[in-house]
């Protein structure tokens, strides 16, 4: 064995399928051989063609099924895998291990007969040949990209990033870019950087969009999106593309070169989701999102724009209020979050600089459930509501949703409760007239004077006057995702009509599709139903109890299997069902036992659309990439994933945080929450230069305050402002 080869063999960067080597008891039916046939998997039925494939080895010649589960990756693999990679990127460093070959295949529309690049390349000083890597096409950039690219390895991958922006921004501090706690720099990172290895670039990005995706010929369709294209691709303030003009041929076969095709071996989609205005009028024309760092900047540039201009001699009070009203629609984590910062910067920095405009901050938080953080514990619920209510410069308004968005007014329908009672209560100053009018109203209305009125909800709906409009209410699939499963809806299961978003299997690979996966906020997982397989799951337990009467199982048998069988049903899992809610039964029937399967499948939930969910997915898939080199073994050996809920935080604003962190429970109010809010945050950016920009954004607010200075335009914006 050559020096490089044990170098590399040390390091992780063969194929070592981490995965668990422990085996099922001796009583378990899955180790056991059965004449029975195994029925194919729901999703993966297409996805086996035998003449262009190896074949795998015989340990995993079986299709997926119950009866050939899946072992379940080992509890330290993801750490091994962390370890492996850093060893490779110190080998990479040294010059003791050499990336293969890349295969620069993209072909240029328009451009016909375009062959690839040669695939196996000599090497120079060894004579030997290289292998090329296989090309991974990841359409987005945001947490689910990300983190499958930071455990990827990228000496066996090629990762081609395909994205309209070339960082990856950190959107839990977003709000506190919003208002100058932190600089917009903190929550964004390179692209490029992170397909660096020991110094070595490894992967490509290409900044464009993914427009249409070649299912048969392996191939995606992109458009440039630079801005330093031949023509500009943005325009005004909210920074959509807008078509490239055409109307000389010389522009036109210019642009023409701004389209490419990539080829892929593998195609990973994680573009994640559009802010969802739900076809309400104005929103997208006066609404100011919160999904980018260009979001929190406008955000930060309308705050003090209006300060400026509300501080003007010739305003009107009535015009000051409007000014200074500041509406966000949305009670989740992010509306509480920049409702919380935006009032703290009014307080702080606001009654500081323009002390004669106090009387006028206002903030409303419109949420259209009867509670704010509806994703959060109970407890931390109340808490959260508590603190806003409380707040007298807040208005929380819930059970009220936004119905039109005008320049200057949102129209808001809302439930109040108002008094049943129709004539108001007249008393007369004197005794007798007094004592008459009581006995008459008791009458009237059947209660005692002194007792609370009857009161009923009714609909209000009200223009309120603002001056900067907050969206952060819902999410919905990505073009790119609703084209997708249009054109190859004759390819995708029947689930994929109805559903918003990609249906993809427990492996997070597109059901109905070879060679694509789908991840983050963009794809659902819709594991294989346990009810599709109650007859080979009820005869396996009749196996495993002999000594059982009048053709019955017992619950135990489900929950002991449980284990191994929630690698190709992760419903199983004890994160997803918990058995020791459900009374034991000692003798079920086969359709008792159906039932019950039935109901741990209506039980089962896929990953909520949330950063940690994303995070979480493409560590797995990464980890199930360099694990298993075939496709095959992809399908047949890889477990199902299983998010770990790992606790959730907030700030409500006023320096006061929640937190739920199992098992502990929730941490409500008090600095050492607060500590421990940033310190979360710190340690989940990607690099140190993110952390300590954090570090200081945040010592520079505990110090000085924060930053009330303008941020300077880019070169076009302030050339075009000189012009005019």
């Amino acid at each position: 064995m050559s020096t490089r080869s044990f170098l590399r063999l040390l390091g992780g960067v063969s194929v070592l399928p981490a995965v668990s080597l422990a085996t099922s008891s001796s009583s378990s039916p899955f180790s056991s051989s059965s004449s029975r046939s195994s029925p194919p998997a729901r999703c993966d039925d297409k996805v086996h063609p035998s003449s262009n494939r190896s074949s795998p080895s015989s340990s995993s010649s079986l299709p997926l099924s119950p009866l050939n589960p899946p072992k379940a990756f080992s509890s330290i693999a993801p750490y091994t895998n962390y370890a492996s990679l850093k060893f490779t990127n110190l080998c990479l460093r040294l010059g003791l291990v050499d990336l293969p070959v890349p295969s620069s295949s993209s072909s240029i529309l328009g451009e016909k007969d375009k062959k690839e690049v040669v695939v196996v390349k000599e090497d120079e000083e060894s004579g030997k040949t290289k292998k090329k890597r296989q090309r991974v096409v990841v359409v987005g950039s945001g947490w689910a990209a990300v983190s499958f690219l930071e455990r990827l390895d990228l000496t066996r991958y090629e990762p081609i990033v395909i994205s309209p922006r070339d960082y990856f921004t950190f959107t839990p501090l977003l709000p506190s870019v919003s208002v100058g706690s932190l600089p917009a720099g903190s929550c964004t990172t390179s692209i490029r950087e992170l397909l660096l290895r020991g110094g070595v670039l490894a992967g490509q990005f290409y900044e464009g969009w993914v427009e249409e995706i070649d299912v048969k010929a392996k191939k995606v369709r992109c458009r440039a999106s630079s801005s330093s294209a031949s023509s500009s691709p943005f325009h005004g303030k909210t920074g959509c593309l807008r078509e490239l003009a055409s109307s000389s041929s010389s522009s036109s076969a210019r642009d023409h070169l701004h389209y490419w095709e990539e080829p892929y071996d593998y195609l990973v989609l994680a573009a994640g989701a559009e802010v969802n205005t739900f076809g309400i009028p104005g929103v997208e024309e006066h609404a100011i999102f919160l999904k980018e760092v260009e979001d929190a900047c406008r955000i930060r540039t309308r705050l003090f724009d209006l300060l400026e201009k509300a501080s003007l001699p010739s305003v009107s009070e009535e015009e000051k209020k409007k000014l200074l009203h500041f509406v966000v629609v949305g009670a989740g984590p992010t509306g509480v979050e920049v409702a919380g910062e935006i009032d703290d910067f009014l307080q702080m920095e606001g009654k500081r600089y323009f002390p004669h405009l106090t009387k006028y901050f206002k903030v409303t938080l419109v949420e259209m459930l009867p509670t704010v953080l509806a994703a959060y514990n109970k407890e931390i619920q109340k808490f959260a509501l508590k603190k806003l209510q409380s707040n007298p410069n807040m208005d929380v308004q819930l059970q009220a949703r936004v119905v039109r968005v005008d320049e200057d007014f949102v129209t808001i329908q809302s439930k109040k409760k108002v008094l049943k009672r129709t004539q108001p209560m007249v008393i007369s100053p004197s005794p007798s007239s007094y004592h008459l009018d009581k006995q008459n109203e008791e009458k009237r209305t059947g209660r005692k004077r002194g007792e609370e009125e009857d009161e009923e909800e009714t609909v209000v709906i009200e223009a309120i006057p603002y001056g900067c409009l907050i969206w952060a209410s819902g999410v919905k699939s990505p073009k790119l995702c609703l084209k997708f499963c249009k054109e190859n809806e004759g390819m995708l299961i029947k689930d994929q009509k109805t559903s918003p978003v990609l249906l993809v299997n427990q492996q997070l690979k597109v059901q109905g599709c070879e060679e694509i996966y789908a991840l983050g906020d963009c794809a659902r997982i819709k594991p294989p139903a346990l009810v599709d397989y109650a007859d080979v799951l009820f005869d396996a337990a009749l196996k495993s109890s002999p000594t059982s009467k009048r053709h019955t199982v017992s619950s135990d048998w489900l929950e002991q299997e449980a284990k191994s069988l929630s690698t190709f049903f992760p419903q199983l899992s004890p994160r997803k069902f918990d058995f020791s809610q459900k009374p034991r039964i000692a003798e079920m029937t086969k359709e008792e036992f159906t039932r019950l399967l039935k109901e741990i499948d209506a039980a089962y939930r896929s990953p909520a659309p949330t950063a940690q969910n994303a995070k979480q997915g493409g560590h797995y898939l990464a980890l199930v990439f360099n694990s298993f080199a075939s496709p095959e073994e992809k399908i047949l050996k890889a477990p199902s994933f299983v998010e770990k809920y790992k606790g959730s935080l907030v700030y409500i604003g006023q320096g006061e945080s929640a937190a739920d962190l199992p098992p502990f429970g929730s941490l409500l109010g008090g600095w050492h929450t607060l500590l421990l809010w940033r310190l979360v945050y710190v340690q989940s950016h990607l690099t140190w230069f993110n952390r300590l920009l954090c570090i200081g954004g945040w010592m520079k607010e505990s110090l000085r305050g924060r930053d009330v200075s303008r941020s300077h335009p880019d070169g076009d914006v302030a050339y075009e402002r000189k012009q005019k």
